[in-house]
């Protein structure tokens, strides 16, 4: 496990910073307790509405860009404009400059 503080920031105003994090993913299958997940609408398939599965594996939180979800789970949901751009960010940060 290794030490980390993110801050999203949305329209400068909500922040929510998250001390400790496993890991960080986009696969809803590889979550474990205490990792950050990354809720992404794809052409296929939008993981948005797999939130609560995320969460009940224990999730320490959901990055997301759907507003509707993000209200429905507000106090596990971070809500930032672009999920994708926040996923680079997050990516960086935890793993290092490579």
């Amino acid at each position: 496990m290794r030490l980390i503080s993110l801050v999203f920031k949305r329209d400068g105003m909500r922040r929510r910073s998250l001390p400790v994090l496993a890991s960080v993913w986009i696969n809803s299958r590889s979550i474990v307790p205490g990792d950050l997940f990354f809720a992404m609408k794809g052409a296929q398939f939008d993981s948005n509405q797999l939130i609560g599965e995320v969460l009940d594996k224990g999730a320490a939180a959901v990055v997301t860009d759907d507003p509707m979800r993000a209200a429905e789970f507000s106090d596990k949901t971070i809500l930032v404009d672009n999920v994708r751009r926040e996923l680079s960010r997050a990516a960086h940060h935890f793993y290092g400059e490579p």
